[in-house]
């Protein structure tokens, strides 16, 4: 396997940050808990939240969410700007979970 030389994970975000698709565009480099990271001028970034600030503007203080399930994707598309609150939120009911947890059923589901 080849080694990756400095410089080429930037460069593969800016090849494919543009990409138009709607499907999820995975960071092939270096992953912490499935997050793509990268380093410029020996700060690192999470790879999602870059894409995030490309498409939507500055962080201010704000996560970048997924709207998809897979956190090595950078697609733009898949990107928002949200709070933990929200995040948590919409990731559970996209998943069909009530609020209070997952043991608790599933929304809409009679007890």
């Amino acid at each position: 396997m080849a080694k990756t030389k400095p410089g080429d994970p930037f460069r593969y975000f800016i090849d494919h940050v543009t990409d138009q698709t709607d499907e999820c565009i995975i960071w092939p480099f270096a992953l912490v808990d499935g997050y793509g990271q990268v380093t410029l001028l020996r700060r690192t970034f999470y790879v999602h939240a870059l894409a995030c600030e490309y498409a939507n503007g500055p962080r201010y203080r704000r996560l970048a969410t997924h709207t998809c399930r897979n956190r090595a994707c950078f697609n733009p598309r898949h990107l928002a700007w949200g709070s933990h609150y929200t995040n948590s939120v919409t990731d559970r009911i996209r998943d069909g979970i009530k609020p209070g947890g997952s043991g608790r059923g599933h929304i809409g589901e009679k007890r």
